[in-house]
């Protein structure tokens, strides 16, 4: 009877955790997106309004590996008006622009 309450206990932790860590998967991946939606604006010089208006529907995916690399992907070509030695020492980390389209990301991607 006790071991069963604490295999119980147990579970019901566990459960707990990885719902939790879910959520923190969730939300990491949307915090991603917006600052690389904000990358994106910065390196191609876009106003403020320029960014409401399109939103992040440009940005495919983005992976992270925080303080080395961010590889964007994105639908279009991306125009950058800075140099990738400044994007580093800026944003001191790498940032990679990969063009896919949308059909061609949605058949290999993880959509």
């Amino acid at each position: 009877m006790y071991f069963d309450a604490l295999v119980a206990g147990l579970i019901s932790i566990s459960e707990n955790l990885a719902n939790t860590h879910t959520q923190l998967l969730q939300q990491t991946e949307c915090i991603n997106f917006a600052y690389a939606e904000r990358v994106l604006a910065w390196v191609e010089n876009l106003e403020h309004d320029d960014i409401t208006r399109k939103g992040n529907l440009d940005i495919l995916d983005v992976k992270r590996d925080i303080g080395k690399v961010m590889t964007i992907y994105t639908n279009r070509p991306v125009s950058s008006c800075k140099s990738s030695e400044i994007i580093k020492q800026v944003l001191q980390e790498d940032v990679i622009f990969i063009e896919k389209r949308q059909n061609e990301y949605l058949t290999r991607g993880r959509k």
